[in-house]
């Protein structure tokens, strides 16, 4: 009951009223599990209560009694796991918790450490769903921590291995996503994968290729959007694809669909005031020196002065 009541507690962001239930109950686990050293429930229970409060201290910045948290939970973890070898739920319970262990190495900036636990992590999701490849959810893992481990492996540079991790993360989403159409979840795996696999390629200076990447990805995204228009998650997560696509093109030096995607994200006021507002906003975004405000509202005119690179400004009246 003290961790249902520090997962609510959490939720409401009372971050210190939930990290004292979570060390309320890990004082109960423990003692639970010093009085029945045989019981692997017991020592489960601990471990679990350990991840919680390691959450919620991670919410709360503070980063090395997350860790310890963490570190502590995978030990007992390592422990359940090596006692029962047969066990896919303690195997996928260690890599759950490298994971978490992962995660707040990141934050703290020991990106040799996170990569190390990305990596294991990633070797027991691998070897679970090898043991039961009809199992969607143990290929799924394995994709979301090849998602992971690309992340870490970008911020360290290591652009090719990334984009490996990404390509192969996305060959898995979409196949999930082949056997699954009606699935929101699996298709919006695809355009998440697709999403990361752009950036590091744009990082990497293959803006063609990321161009192509966050192209697909925005599809996939209107599509969820529209048939779910009363997701906010959905509805962010198409404004965040337009974002990156919008990035690609700057960098290829694609003004004229960036100013579309710009004036989809903002649309255009119906006044000549607004609208030389809103291209003097791109204009600034841009680095532009020169504006053109079109006097029509399509996107196509404004489009074709971008393109011809004869931007001159023109304006009815004042701003």
């Amino acid at each position: 009951s003290l961790n249902k009541l520090g997962n609510v507690q959490a939720e409401a962001g009372e971050l210190a009223a939930a990290r004292k239930s979570f060390e309320d109950s890990l004082q109960i686990a423990r003692r639970l599990a010093a009085a029945d050293l045989g019981s692997a429930q017991a020592q489960r229970d601990v471990s679990v209560t350990l991840i919680k409060l390691g959450d919620v201290q991670m919410t709360a910045g503070d980063l090395a009694a997350a860790r310890k948290s963490f570190e502590a939970s995978h030990q007992i973890r390592k422990r359940l796991a090596t006692a029962d070898l047969g066990s896919a739920e303690a195997q996928r319970d260690v890599s759950v918790c490298l994971e978490k262990l992962g995660d707040a190495q990141v934050t703290a900036g020991d990106l040799a450490a996170a990569r190390q636990s990305f990596q294991n992590s990633h070797q027991i999701y691998t070897r679970l769903a090898t043991a039961n490849p009809g199992s969607a959810e143990a290929q799924r893992d394995v994709s979301v921590s090849l998602n992971k481990l690309g992340n870490v492996q970008a911020s360290a540079g290591d652009l090719a291995a990334a984009r490996k991790s990404f390509e192969d993360s996305l060959r898995i989403a979409r196949r999930l996503a082949a056997a699954n159409p009606g699935s929101a979840q699996a298709q919006r795996d695809v355009s998440i994968s697709l999403e990361k696999l752009g950036g590091v390629q744009a990082d990497a200076g293959d803006l063609t290729s990321a161009r192509e990447s966050f192209e697909n990805s925005h599809q996939i995204r209107t599509r969820l959007a529209a048939a779910n228009p009363g997701s906010a998650q959905a509805q962010r997560d198409v404004s965040v694809s337009l974002n990156r696509l919008g990035d690609a093109q700057k960098a290829a030096g694609d003004l004229a669909a960036d100013l579309k995607l710009f004036l989809a994200r903002r649309p255009v006021s119906v006044s000549p005031r607004g609208r030389v507002a809103r291209l003097l906003v791109f204009a600034e975004c841009t680095g532009l020196t020169m504006v053109a405000c079109v006097a029509s509202n399509s996107p196509l005119s404004v489009g074709a002065c971008c393109s011809s690179g004869q931007l001159s400004r023109s304006m009815g009246g004042s701003l």
